[in-house]
């Protein structure tokens, strides 16, 4: 069982090459998509929050997922939610805005993430919009392990994304996913055949001008 961890914008083209993989393979693969908000968790919550996000996905459903089940998931940190993942499964992060526990962490035989910029640079949230901050000039994607702690997992697979005078956070994000994409197919065919995994490393301190270890979102940087 695959779990895809994702949402609308930075995830759509890794829903698409789950749905393209799921076809030929057959394999079963859940879609599962944040439902955080700042209420407690309760079951008239999370009737509402799924609602709402029903409604809101129904045409991404219909265009991407081409029948995939579809899970909303307030808080991934609630016991419940845990126990509903096989031990055998396999996790891919790509945008997905919560943060996974330890004991959720270790029900997973994989558990992976595809941060949007060279680790162990601009860690964080929102690299995209950081790296157009700092006027980069390239940035890529991060294929990493994910640990209790953030963007500090085991990195897998690493490619560079260039970076235009018209780029905003939005398109920039757009790119990185569009060519961190395929790997995903990849990874999931590397786990499918036993084959080996054949890492790709990028030396980030020499591809970004401002070597940013961790930063948040805007307004909430360390003083």
């Amino acid at each position: 069982m695959l779990y895809l961890f994702t949402n609308d914008s930075y995830g759509l083209p890794f829903i698409r090459q789950a749905v393209a993989w799921q076809r030929q393979t057959r394999l079963p693969i859940t879609i599962v998509l944040s439902g955080k908000s700042g209420a407690a968790v309760d079951t008239g919550v999370l009737r509402r929050c799924r609602r709402q996000a029903r409604q809101h996905f129904r045409n991404l459903w219909r265009s991407w997922t081409w029948g995939l089940p579809i899970n909303v998931v307030l808080d991934v940190n609630h016991t419940g939610f845990a126990h509903q993942i096989p031990e055998s499964a396999v996790g891919i992060i790509c945008g997905f805005n919560q943060i996974f526990p330890a004991d959720l962490i270790e029900r997973f035989r994989e558990l992976v993430n595809f941060h949007p910029s060279l680790l162990p640079l601009y860690r964080g949230p929102v690299p995209s919009r950081w790296c157009l901050r700092n006027h980069e000039t390239q940035t890529g994607y991060t294929l990493h392990r994910v640990t209790t702690a953030i963007d500090a997992g085991e990195l897998l697979y690493q490619e560079i994304v260039s970076i235009t005078a018209n780029d905003t956070d939005k398109t920039l994000d757009a790119k990185i996913a569009t060519a961190a994409a395929p790997t995903m197919t990849l990874f999931l065919e590397h786990l499918r055949s036993g084959k080996p995994w054949q890492k790709k490393l990028v030396d980030a301190r020499a591809c970004y001008r401002v070597p940013v270890d961790y930063v948040s979102f805007p307004g909430r940087e360390p003083a």
